[in-house]
C-alpha cells in the first residue's frame, strides 16, 4: 500500500482508542488511494467511500463520548467542527453517487478528507487531552 497520507506518532492524543481510529483513518485514505490509482472502478470507490464515512461518524461519536466523559470545556465546539465536516462529507458523497465521479473529483475528496483529518488531529484534538503535536 503506498503512503499517500503519513500517520505521525506525534499526534497521538493518548487516548488509545483515538489514536488507533485516526491511524486506522489514514490506512482507510491510502487504501483509496491505491485504488484510484489501481482503477478499481466507480462501485469499489463509492463502497470505500461510503465506509470512511460511515467509519468517521463512529470515530466522531467515540470522541465526543470521551470528551463529555472527561468534562473537556470545547465540548460543544469541536462537536460543531464534526459535524458541519459530516454535512460536507456527506453533500460530496451525494454528488459522487449521481454521477460525479471523475477521478478528478474523487482526488479532490480523498485530499479535502485526508487534509481536513490531519489538520483536525493536529490541531482540535490534542486539545482534548492538552497534548501538542
Amino acid at each position: 500500500m503506498a503512503d499517500w497520507i503519513s500517520w505521525s506518532p506525534k499526534w497521538r492524543i493518548g487516548v488509545e482508542k483515538i489514536d488507533h481510529q485516526h491511524d486506522q483513518l489514514l490506512k482507510m485514505f491510502n487504501e483509496l488511494g491505491d485504488a484510484l490509482w489501481d482503477g478499481q472502478g466507480k462501485d469499489k470507490i463509492g463502497e470505500m467511500l461510503d465506509f470512511i464515512a460511515d467509519y468517521a461518524v463512529r470515530h466522531f461519536a467515540d470522541e465526543e463520548a470521551i470528551m463529555l466523559e472527561r468534562g473537556y470545556d470545547g465540548y460543544r465546539e469541536h462537536k460543531q467542527i464534526h459535524d458541519t465536516f459530516l454535512e460536507e462529507v456527506t453533500a460530496r458523497l451525494k454528488r459522487y453517487k449521481l454521477g460525479e465521479n471523475s477521478t478528478e473529483f474523487v482526488i479532490k475528496i480523498v485530499n479535502r478528507l485526508g487534509e481536513w483529518t490531519r489538520e483536525h488531529i493536529r490541531g482540535n484534538d490534542q486539545k482534548i487531552t492538552g497534548s501538542s503535536a
